[in-house]
């Protein structure tokens, strides 16, 4: 999936766990935070955050409301407070998902995102390979995906 992930212990670790993430990469503690309540109150203090994302952006966040431990992949929801474009427009993208929100199969994709306006899934980086052979990674959105799997949510 060309993706890495840590655990973190609940919502509040969300904000340390992407610090260390930028520390490591040598970035700098600014990204793109869309308007979703759940990482809006999360304490961003220390970073610089956007309201808006370029195409140029170095890191935007973003909520999966959902994931596929079949196929690894990640689904987001689309709406006012998780908008998509952003989530492709960068190099970097760190990604929150609840552990409880995970499924085994395909199959067991909860109902109530049948209901949803429009979602999206991501499995991994983007990649593809020219004509002389060369893999070209993040072809077509992110270089690096990131998740931060919350593994301690209170219902």
């Amino acid at each position: 999936m060309a993706a890495t992930f840590e655990r973190v212990r609940d919502w509040s670790a969300v904000p340390a766990a992407a610090a260390a993430y930028l520390d490591a990469s040598a970035l700098p503690r600014s990204l793109y935070l869309p308007p979703d309540p759940r990482l809006r109150t999360c304490d961003w203090n220390g970073f610089s955050l956007r309201e808006t994302c370029a195409p140029d952006e170095p890191v935007a966040i973003a909520r999966a409301v959902s994931a596929v431990a079949e196929t690894g992949s990640l689904i987001f929801e689309t709406g006012p407070a998780a908008p998509m474009l952003p989530n492709f427009l960068t190099l970097h993208h760190l990604v929150v998902v609840e552990a409880r929100t995970i499924v085994a199969q395909l199959e067991d994709i909860p109902a109530h995102l049948r209901d949803v306006r429009a979602h999206y899934w991501v499995t991994g980086v983007s990649g593809t390979t020219d004509i002389e052979g060369q893999y070209v990674r993040g072809a077509h959105g992110p270089r690096f995906l990131h998740v931060l799997l919350v593994t301690d949510t209170p219902d």
